[in-house]
């Protein structure tokens, strides 16, 4: 069976996921059902990606996998079931924007006030269980860059501030990254190169929208 330190850890990235859409659902001036649809979105994108690390672990344990299904279940997650997740999770949305027409851009301005928010309340709720003092610097990020993200909502363009507040996030976890080599991204060891892999994914998906806009 699972690891009760492994399924609090889980259940902390859900409880944080949850927050940071209420977070989203609050401070944005979208109507209701917008909102609803943006937030659902984002809460089943969440739940694929918790589905995709399990498969993660399966892929890199496959031997085991074999030989006892539920043996893998014991074993944490991994920087490599979290890159596996998140290739699983790009192809998801690829299918998702260009099968099923959801909207890239939308997507990507409801999923970034929710990734500032959650990633506070995860580090917050982590320092304070686990007593991890290595966590304050990219708590201090992620506090200046949620008190910066309510201050600047809604006097510039709603796309202007996520590329900005999207950039930057990546930007100083690759810094902190480098600088730091406990610094962890939801509790997982991430390599810096991963961060610039976002960043491109960014630009990519800003270029995209803008074209599909266009046409």
């Amino acid at each position: 069976m699972p690891s009760t330190t492994m399924m609090m850890s889980i259940g902390i990235l859900v409880i944080s996921f949850i927050l940071g859409i209420l977070f989203y659902l609050l401070i944005t001036n979208e109507d209701k059902e917008r909102k609803k649809k943006h937030a659902e979105n984002i809460l089943s994108l969440l739940i694929n990606f918790i589905l995709y690390i399990w498969i993660g672990k399966v892929v890199i344990h496959m031997n085991l996998f074999v030989q006892d299904p539920l043996a893998v279940l014991a074993y944490p997650s991994d920087s490599r079931a979290f890159y596996i997740a998140s290739v699983l999770i790009m192809v998801n949305i690829y299918y998702l924007t260009t099968k099923k027409g959801l909207d890239a851009r939308h997507l990507f301005n409801t999923f970034v006030p929710v990734f500032i928010a959650t990633s506070f309340i995860f580090e917050f709720t982590q320092l304070v269980i686990y007593k991890h003092d290595n966590l304050l610097p990219i708590l201090f990020l992620w506090m200046l860059l949620l008190i910066g993200y309510v201050f600047v909502y809604g006097k510039w363009a709603n796309t202007l501030v996520n590329v900005i507040f999207a950039t930057a996030s990546l930007i100083i976890l690759f810094i902190l990254t480098l600088l730091k080599d406990t610094v962890t991204f939801f509790g997982y060891m991430i390599s810096p190169f991963y961060f610039i892999s976002l960043l491109i994914l960014v630009f990519i998906i800003i270029v995209y929208s803008n074209r599909r806009k266009v046409s």
